[in-house]
């Protein structure tokens, strides 16, 4: 994903987040975005239990 240009680059840790408990974001590891120089992040998703029918 593209960042609006002026964040602050480095690793972040989410805390909080409108659609997902706390629980739910940490279930792969602790949540985070990465933000690097050339204003690309990277956030990745907890993992997703396949359902069959």
């Amino acid at each position: 994903m593209t960042v609006p240009a002026g964040c602050q680059l480095g690793r972040w840790r989410i805390i909080e987040a409108d659609l997902w408990d706390r629980g739910y974001l940490n279930l792969g590891g602790p949540a985070t975005i990465a933000i690097g120089p050339d204003n690309n992040g990277e956030s990745p998703l907890a993992p997703c239990k396949p359902v069959s029918n």
